[in-house]
């Protein structure tokens, strides 16, 4: 008879274990405040490299050309023709001349300094006056721009000479 009650009473011990630990821990007083964080931690390993990224199309060379013949010439003295290709046709173009502190607008007669790119792209001009005057233009090399309303832009070089 006695195992006979020590077995029973293992399941009984069992239960009565469960429901104090359970009285205790409803019982319980509250938690207190939460602690100041600690340090950060050390950085993890680095993962595996992610899969390639989606191939874009080529890029597209610059065809941009802008020619001034003749590269040389007599300030007030020398007719100019301004030609360029590679700009976007239809295109508005501004072609300026860089001089100290300012940009001097290159353009044909009744134009509102402006020439239009014809359908292949290009354009072509005798600027009014040549080379600018003495007053306005001295010996030494300058960049001539020309700059389109669609993005495009070609630089060409004048140089300009003394009087002969």
């Amino acid at each position: 008879m006695e195992k006979h009650l020590s077995s029973r009473m293992v399941p009984i011990a069992g239960g009565l274990l469960l429901t104090l630990l359970l009285v205790l821990t409803a019982c319980a007083p509250p938690a207190g405040p939460t602690g100041v964080s600690g340090p950060q931690g050390a950085s993890g390993t680095a993962g595996p490299p992610g899969p390639p990224g989606h191939v874009g199309p080529a890029a597209t060379p610059s065809l941009l050309r802008l020619i001034v013949e003749p590269v040389s010439g007599v300030a007030g003295k020398t007719p100019l023709t301004i030609s360029g290709s590679g700009f976007v046709p239809g295109e508005e173009v501004r072609v300026l001349l860089g001089l100290d502190g300012y940009d001097l607008s290159m353009a044909a007669a009744n134009t509102g300094g402006i020439v239009v790119a014809n359908k292949f792209g290009a354009i072509m001009f005798k600027p009014a006056g040549g080379i600018p005057g003495s007053d306005v233009i001295k010996p030494g090399a300058y960049t001539v721009k020309a700059i389109g309303n669609k993005g495009s832009m070609a630089v060409a070089t004048l140089a300009v000479v003394g009087a002969k």
